[in-house]
């Protein structure tokens, strides 16, 4: 009976704990910003706050002209910019800019006295600063506020002699709440909290002095949690962990003063994993993989000190290999292979220190051969070789570093050759010859320097010659001439530089002449 006692106590204190985590977990932004702080200097404050008030609609301009005539000059040299003349009395100052504007004011508590109100303005007269001043240095207390030229407030501050004290606010252009912030001594001391535009919590944080402690949260724009995390002394130290705007994990890590230590895992939305790693001192050390949404497998990577290190090997999402290579310091060394997803090979290359190295070969699914080239420390050299699925030969040639050098010959698929033509380091040089299927000459022409040059001529299907023209510095130039199939001339063109002057026709074409230049 006892033993049964224990475990319905342990069952309701896990509820109880369970139910705690629910209510404290900070899962919207719906939670208030930072209602109100209490310092030491509140009363102190509330004094100054009266004394603001009284101050705050009084107009500068008007007040100078019920005292002018009673202001003398004063021999004052208190720092603030583009004042260079102060007139007063006992109860105000009026600081003026160097072309005359009024741009600072000052209400003194006593006539003996450094404290009082003080008001910056624009040369516009509009206020751009209000708050309270004390000592020699003129050093702000209380709640200072910043404006901008439309009388839009957009700061607002606590000061204590000089330091900042208490709650900081920061508006936007159109005056609603961007950021709060408590200081202490100066220093950021407790939270401080960003606002998207509709007002709900962008992101909350705490301070102590000076320095993010504690945990950190991030909001969608919607309310619902984005992120939280840990700080210590400025560092993030502890779980980091992102959220779906539906709730489910993104994803989720460890760190230690700022860096990424032990498993990290990314998230599909639907909560399956999608990449899981093991990191150390902020690199990826270990296994890497990432998951199709089904669970299986789609990329498996090993590193060390965040350089690719081992078999990365990626997969078909049915589970099948799709490529397999090792990699050596970040480099991939020996054989690479890709396959079809019925297994079959695709291709096949050998790497050395990262570069293609020695032959390549592509396959059809079949297993008959697509492709064949051969290079030398990554650069083509030598013989290539295309091939159609049906085993013919579709194109070969030579290169030499990098470039087609010599006859490069093309094929019809079955088997018949189609295009000739030759090429000097990676240009194509001299004669081509183009042939109809059934061997009979089609086009030929020269080339010089990768260039049209010279005569080209197309032949109909009969062997006549159906079009002649010529080209200069691979534009046409001079006659372009048609012939029918009876060897009559039936139109001529006429080019200069490419551009095209005139044409006569002779005959109305009765057959399509397939041009073909």
């Amino acid at each position: 009976m006892k033993k049964v006692l224990n475990i319905l106590l342990i069952a309701l204190i896990l509820t109880i704990l369970w139910i705690l985590f629910l209510v404290m977990k900070p899962s919207s932004s719906d939670v208030q910003g930072i209602k109100s702080v209490k310092t030491k200097y509140d009363k102190y404050y509330a004094e100054i706050d009266k004394k603001i008030e009284s101050e705050f609609d009084k107009n500068p301009q008007k007040l100078y002209e019920e005292r002018r005539n009673s202001l003398r000059r004063l021999n004052l040299n208190l720092g603030f910019n583009r004042v260079v003349k102060y007139l007063g009395d006992d109860k105000y100052i009026f600081g003026f800019t160097r072309n005359g504007k009024l741009i600072f004011v000052l209400k003194k508590d006593k006539p003996d006295s450094d404290n009082g109100v003080v008001k910056y303005l624009y040369d516009n007269q509009s206020l751009k600063e209000i708050g309270y001043v004390e000592g020699k240095n003129f050093d702000f207390s209380g709640k200072v506020q910043f404006f901008d030229e439309e009388g839009i407030l957009r700061n607002e501050y606590q000061y204590y002699k000089g330091k900042l004290e208490g709650l900081e606010k920061v508006f936007s252009e159109d005056g609603k709440l961007e950021e709060e912030r408590v200081y202490k001594n100066n220093l950021i001391d407790g939270e401080e909290v960003y606002y998207y535009e509709n007002g709900k919590v962008a992101e909350k944080g705490q301070y102590v002095a000076g320095k993010r402690n504690g945990l950190s949260v991030d909001y969608y724009e919607s309310g619902k949690l984005y992120s939280e995390r840990t700080y210590k002394n400025n560092l993030l130290n502890g779980n980091y962990k992102i959220y779906y705007e539906n709730g489910e994990t993104k994803e989720e890590a460890h760190l230690k003063n700022d860096k990424l230590e032990g498993i990290s895992k990314i998230y599909y939305e639907s909560g399956k994993i999608h990449q899981i790693a093991h990191n150390k001192n902020d690199k990826k050390n270990g296994s890497l993989v990432v998951y199709y949404e089904n669970g299986k497998p789609e990329r498996e990577m090993n590193f060390k000190n965040d350089i690719l290190d081992g078999f990365e090997i990626s997969y078909y999402e049915s589970g099948k290999v799709k490529t397999r290579i090792f990699h050596k310091n970040g480099k991939p060394q020996g054989e690479g292979l890709s396959f079809y997803e019925s297994s079959k090979l695709m291709e096949k290359g050998y790497y050395k220190d990262g570069i293609l190295d020695g032959q390549y070969i592509m396959y059809y699914e079949d297993g008959k051969l697509q492709e064949v080239y051969n290079y030398i420390a990554g650069i083509l050299n030598g013989e290539y070789k295309l091939y159609y699925e049906n085993g013919k030969l579709q194109e070969n040639g030579n290169y030499i570093d990098n470039n087609l050098e010599g006859k490069v010959s093309m094929y019809y698929e079955s088997g018949k050759l189609e295009w000739e033509y030759n090429y000097i380091k990676g240009k194509l040089e001299g004669e081509y010859k183009n042939y109809y299927e059934n061997g009979k000459l089609k086009r030929t022409g020269n080339y010089k320097n990768g260039l049209l040059e010279g005569e080209a001529v197309f032949y109909l299907e009969g062997g006549q010659i159906g079009e002649k023209a010529s080209f200069l510095n691979g534009k046409e130039e001079g006659d372009h001439l048609y012939y029918d199939k009876t060897g009559k001339l039936i139109k001529k063109e006429v080019y200069s530089n490419g551009n095209l002057l005139s044409t006569e026709e002779f005959q109305k074409v009765e057959e399509d002449n397939d041009k073909g230049n």
